[in-house]
């Protein structure tokens, strides 16, 4: 198994994540990092985004 890394983030709903993820990706100052950070290649091979929902008990509620 390769490296891998994992981060989770939290939205009051889907349409906010789309629109905060299409922000992000817009974001002069994010592109401009990422194209510097993939001059000797990209650092990823494949991005998989996983939806979960909290539990009425979770803490993140």
């Amino acid at each position: 198994m390769g490296k891998h890394l994992v981060h989770g983030l939290a939205f009051p709903n889907r349409e906010a994540r789309d629109k905060a993820w299409k922000a992000f990706a817009a974001d002069p100052v994010w592109q401009e990092a990422r194209k510097e950070s993939e001059k000797n290649g990209k650092l990823t091979d494949k991005v998989d985004s996983v939806i979960v929902m909290a539990t009425d008990y979770s803490p993140v509620k």
